[in-house]
């Protein structure tokens, strides 16, 4: 009876230990499983913060007492973009620069006369460059303007109509060096695993 009453404690201890270590496994994996959650959720919220999203804006309003016209990009996003490149196309062609776009679609030439020269309240026309910069949550890039002036009636004109053609094409990237490419119109620009080289870059 005794060795019977001994085996069947050790039988029950046995028991309790698999139950145990059973049940060490089950939390081992349920913390295991939290954590891996708790770190992807992490991840998403980083990187939900530092979520660029780049969008063109184009006007035409008064800057400085005169009708302006504007091309920027603005920073809609969360965190900071890294603008690697920028294409621009007008009825099926891309331009390397403001000089060639305003000259083929607007008839522009720089001013040489004296029409504004006694005008002092503003400038020409203004160039910025958008080949790797960076721009900010919340913060708006120029990279063209040109206000109406005696000597540019007509490229003004020409270039008010014409802006409403244009296409864009955009590669940035994040601080984590999440890239995107966008037509800087939609919500949802197409994810890459880096930005590709381009044959004819916006430089300014």
């Amino acid at each position: 009876m005794a060795d019977t009453g001994t085996r069947h404690r050790l039988g029950l201890r046995q028991w309790v230990e698999l139950l145990l270590g059973a049940a060490a496994l089950a939390v081992s994996a349920i913390s295991l499983w939290v954590a891996v959650g708790t770190e992807n959720a992490n991840r998403q919220m980083v990187a939900a913060a530092s979520w660029p999203l780049l969008q063109v804006d184009t006007a035409n309003l008064a800057e400085n007492g005169r009708p302006t016209i504007t091309f920027s990009v603005i920073n809609a996003g969360e965190g900071s973009a890294k603008l690697k490149t920028l294409e621009i196309r007008w009825r099926g062609k891309t331009y390397s620069g403001s000089a060639p776009l305003l000259r083929e679609c607007c008839g522009y030439k720089p001013f040489v006369g004296p029409a504004d020269l006694n005008d002092t309240r503003g400038s020409g026309l203004t160039t910025g460059g958008v080949h790797n910069v960076v721009v900010r949550a919340g913060e708006k890039h120029t990279f063209l303007q040109m206000p109406l002036r005696a000597d540019n009636v007509a490229a003004w004109r020409k270039l008010d109509v014409a802006r409403r053609e244009l296409k864009f094409r955009a590669c940035y990237c994040s601080v984590f060096d999440e890239c995107w490419i966008s037509t800087l119109m939609d919500l949802e620009p197409q994810k890459v695993n880096r930005c590709p080289a381009v044959r004819t870059p916006y430089i300014e």
